[in-house]
């Protein structure tokens, strides 16, 4: 022991063998702490901070040498090298965990931006600790942030099954019992076999897949009698026209028809939602903007001069105000068609 607290701490057991014994003991006690018991609790938490934030805290290979911030020949450069992460390497690894903003509703993909809320985090935290009835805390959740029944950051879209308030969610399809006037043999109508189901007081949620690899939502009234040809409440506002598209897209899964494509957001806003999210991601991490530009925008590095006087900067800070606008409360816009006014 008086050894290693010479070699480690840099102390003298012969002149403080007390302080000396004492610490060495204490360093390893916790050392055998953390061999049997310790090490868990650092993989709980960093599954957790990887589950949470998927595109963050990953172990990353050493920055290159010639990558490094100051004098690689110091003492300090030699700190950089041991402890500088290269952060485009998460990005050029994990693209493709991005991939799914390309197929996904626009109902997940609002998803994506909200569980990156940390506000809604912490509301989330607070109805899973809480001890009472839950109901006042859901009921905040419910009108704060637009979700029916609140669901856990951790999940990923679209397995997370997010069920928005239908007035947010304009491709919610409201189903009630259909008018004796039209109403058709219950016999003859499509059986539908939801992938997800949630029963309220007010009625039952359900997902259903379209196959495309989407979901559409559905919301039977709890006053809707069982075994009854079902239609679907469409209102005469310009909200309906979307939920005509809905009813379209499950009329067509149902009746065995090609699904047509969703409309609220077209090819090149999902490639800007999918930049925004990688962009916000990385400068979380720790990312400076131009580091972020090389792996978005797939960019070489520039010198300081440069990078001040280059259209990407500013393409980055635009993409960067977005990203935080969409997770302030923006992802409603992407619930519902955009129209001009």
């Amino acid at each position: 022991w008086r050894e290693a607290v010479q070699i480690l701490f840099g102390l003298d057991p012969m002149r403080e063998p007390v302080r000396c014994r004492q610490v060495h003991d204490t360093h390893l006690a916790r050392a055998r702490w953390m061999t049997e018991h310790g090490y868990r609790e650092l993989v709980r938490l960093r599954n957790e901070a990887v589950m949470r934030f998927p595109h963050h805290l990953l172990p990353l290979p050493i920055l290159p040498q010639n990558n490094l911030r100051g004098n690689p020949d110091s003492s300090q450069g030699q700190e950089h090298r041991e402890n500088r992460i290269d952060t485009r390497c998460v990005w050029l690894a994990l693209a493709r965990f991005y991939d799914h903003v390309e197929r996904i509703s626009a109902s997940d993909v609002a998803w994506e931006w909200l569980r990156r809320n940390e506000a809604y985090d912490r509301d989330f935290q607070a109805l899973t600790a809480a001890k009472g009835d839950p109901r006042p805390l859901t009921d905040k959740i419910r009108q704060r942030w637009g979700c029916d029944f609140p669901v856990d950051p951790l999940a990923a879209p679209p397995e997370a099954g997010v069920f928005w308030l239908p007035r947010e969610d304009t491709s919610t399809i409201i189903l009630g019992e259909a008018p004796a006037s039209v109403s058709t043999d219950f016999e003859r109508q499509p059986a539908m076999a939801p992938a997800r189901t949630i029963t309220a007081a007010d009625g039952t949620y359900a997902l259903h897949d379209l196959g495309t690899g989407q979901y559409v939502r559905l919301v039977q009234p709890a006053d809707t009698p069982a075994d009854t040809a079902l239609a679907a409440l469409i209102p005469l506002s310009l909200d309906g026209f979307d939920r005509l598209e809905a009813v379209g897209r499950l009329l067509a899964v149902l009746h065995g028809r090609t699904v047509p494509p969703e409309t609220r957001l077209t090819h090149q806003r999902r490639a800007r939602l999918r930049r925004m999210l990688q962009s916000f991601d990385g400068y979380r991490n720790g990312a400076t903007q131009q580091e972020i530009a090389q792996v978005v925008f797939h960019m070489a590095p520039l010198d300081r001069d440069a990078w001040q006087a280059s259209s990407t900067r500013h393409a980055i800070k635009s993409l960067l105000r977005d990203a935080r606008a969409m997770i302030a409360g923006g992802y409603r816009t992407l619930l519902r068609h955009r129209r001009q006014a």
